[in-house]
């Protein structure tokens, strides 16, 4: 069942690239090994999940108690890869959604069931959750995210006229509160980027989808703690979050994207002094109620509780050992303070955000929560993303040895031609 939806999803995409591409030939795709291993994953993954849904057959002892890490640990896919690959297969197997007829193709097929999409974006949520800043080695050697942002700041520092990889365009700041903190007003003043650096637009592609996930949940979680959604305290957390990545986005590798959203707001509302105080343990008991419902209690008290703050060094025995992991409170006093002190204490729009509340309440008191609709929260997702600028079109990843050209819009965003 693999290799058929394997050979299946392949002819589709190579019909899409020759369609798009108006050529038949696509060697830098058919020789690359890193897209093979990832498109075998993704179909791994929806052949485990339809035989789990259908109750009428039995996976066989191998493939009992596989999940999407087992899965990409037996491919020798990275998460960098398989996400190169997943949005690029899910389109292939629904061109009739997507302008095009089903018989159009050369392949007579129906498209990919609803249960198996939504599968295959609930294993890619769960990639950028955590998997994709791993520094482990058992996924294979395809490549990850920390080499290449690592190279991408290397490059955007060399001072080489107006190359600029770091941040991505879609981290620059953009924002009202942004540019206060920066001090100008101007955003023509921006440095431009340069935007046919393939890894940067893939990496510029993954940090938009990141951050409609963190906004998603962010609002989520000022929403679960009742914080009025007429207080500026949500968007701050945004701002100091998008400020996280843009010089701090080290802090996110061998760790969980929600250990940072909960440091974050955590930091936020205390510098803010919003009343009544927001203790951890409040923040956490939300965030066990709120994320439970989707992942489970047990999972959400092994991300708060379980928490690499320094790696594993034992070579110099002489010097004092350092705690190699703690919980949330132990993250946010050794590693995310330091690293966002700066922000909290010297952010204008910050100051200025919690004097206009503390006027606020003084005046009026707290007003009443009544934003509980998670509709709504989607919307302010999409719209907190959309303002930041993002990329257009399909792109040129490099997977395995050579570049590849794959029709990979952005969320929201039409195919292009």
């Amino acid at each position: 069942a693999v290799v058929a939806l394997y050979y299946q999803s392949l002819e589709k995409i190579l019909f899409q690239e020759t369609a798009r591409l108006n050529s038949a030939s696509h060697p830098s795709l058919t020789q690359s090994c890193s897209f093979h291993r990832g498109l075998l994953s993704c179909c791994y993954m929806c052949i485990l999940k339809a035989v789990g849904a259908s109750g009428k057959l039995l996976l066989s002892g191998p493939h009992r108690n596989l999940d999407l890490r087992s899965v990409l640990q037996v491919m020798e896919c990275t998460p960098y890869t398989y996400l190169k690959v997943s949005e690029s297969f899910i389109r292939s197997l629904n061109i009739s959604q997507n302008g095009s007829s089903v018989k159009d193709t050369p392949v007579n097929s129906i498209p990919l069931p609803r249960l198996l999409q939504q599968h295959l974006q609930h294993c890619e949520v769960l990639i950028m959750d955590s998997l994709l800043w791993e520094h482990d080695g058992t996924f294979g050697t395809g490549g990850n995210i920390m080499e290449v942002v690592s190279e991408l700041q290397r490059t955007g520092s060399d001072g080489r006229g107006d190359i600029c990889l770091w941040p991505p365009d879609i981290l620059q700041p953009n924002l009202m509160e942004e540019f206060e903190d920066a001090g100008y007003t101007d955003r023509s003043n921006r440095h431009l980027c340069q935007d046919d650096d393939p890894e940067h637009v893939y990496i510029s592609y993954l940090l938009r989808k990141l951050l409609k996930i963190a906004y998603f949940r962010i609002a989520s979680f000022c929403t679960a703690l009742k914080i009025p959604p007429s207080y500026p305290i949500t968007t701050q957390i945004w701002v100091a979050f998008r400020y996280l990545l843009r010089h701090n986005i080290d802090l996110l590798y061998d760790r969980h994207l929600d250990q940072l959203l909960l440091c974050t707001l955590y930091g936020v509302c205390k510098i803010m002094k919003y009343e009544p105080e927001l203790t951890f343990s409040k923040i956490i008991e939300v965030y066990t109620k709120t994320r439970g419902r989707e992942i489970g209690e047990r999972e959400c008290q092994r991300i708060v509780r379980h928490i690499k703050l320094h790696p594993d060094d034992d070579e110099d025995l002489d010097k004092p050992r350092k705690k190699t992991h703690g919980n949330v409170i132990h993250l946010y006093n050794h590693i995310f303070v330091p690293s966002l002190k700066n922000h909290l204490l010297q952010s204008k729009s910050l100051k200025k955000a919690t004097s206009d509340l503390r006027s606020r309440i003084s005046q009026g008191g707290t007003p009443e929560v009544t934003h509980d609709c998670s509709e709504s929260i989607t919307s302010m997702a999409d719209r907190a993303v959309n303002v930041s600028r993002g990329w257009h079109g399909p792109t040129t990843i490099p997977v395995g040895k050579g570049n590849v050209t794959l029709n990979i819009p952005l969320p929201g965003m039409p195919l292009s031609s």
